[in-house]
């Protein structure tokens, strides 16, 4: 106690920073007089919309059954010593022919969805799926009901086509029995002409 009363300019130093030294421990322990918070900041979200199109496509077909058919006159003269004679006859062909036509109906139908992710691109690709799922059901409703209402115009051109083809294919077969019933014809005539002459 003596040297400490001896020397007092020691002992005002060391106690000046032993108070500065609890103050700002008691600060920090005390958070500067402000009560400590205990919640967790909340994390940084994303929020986005989107209406990506959705596209989609109906296919019809429809089938139609025609037959045609086609007739053809056919006349030979046969020219003898006694006179001249003519057989006729009209040669018919008849044919059946399908065709089909496929109609194809297409749509693009939007449905706007929004939604929150972890960040923007999450957020956006959240949204874009939901707007798609949204739209697709639509869409394909949309695409099946347009393609309903080509039908009849697509049942008129299969007819149509149908009609073509048994037209085109009876034709062949006329024409591939000409020859023969030109033949039987001339045969008819020349009797014809020989019976007169005997």
């Amino acid at each position: 106690m003596r040297r400490l009363i001896r020397t007092p300019g020691l002992l005002w130093p060391v106690l000046a920073v032993v108070a500065i030294l609890v103050a700002l421990a008691i600060s920090a322990l005390t958070g500067g007089g402000e009560a400590p918070s205990t919640t967790v900041p909340p994390r940084q979200t994303g929020h986005a919309c989107a209406a990506p199109a959705v596209r989609a496509t109906a296919h019809r077909s429809v089938r139609a059954r025609e037959r045609s058919t086609v007739t053809q006159p056919v006349e030979v003269t046969v020219v003898g010593d006694t006179g001249r004679a003519t057989a006729r006859e009209t040669v018919r062909a008849s044919a059946t022919a399908t065709a089909t036509v496929t109609v194809h109906a297409k749509v693009a139908v939007r449905r706007r969805a929004c939604a929150r992710g972890l960040d923007l691109h999450a957020a956006e690709r959240r949204a874009a799926s939901a707007a798609r799922a949204a739209a697709r059901p639509v869409a394909d409703e949309q695409a099946a009901a347009r393609a309903r209402a080509l039908i009849p115009a697509a049942r008129e051109r299969a007819g149509a086509r149908a009609h073509d083809l048994a037209r085109s294919a009876a034709e062949r077969r006329v024409r591939a029995l000409v020859p023969d019933t030109r033949r039987r014809l001339r045969a008819a005539a020349t009797a014809r002409l020989d019976a007169s002459a005997g």
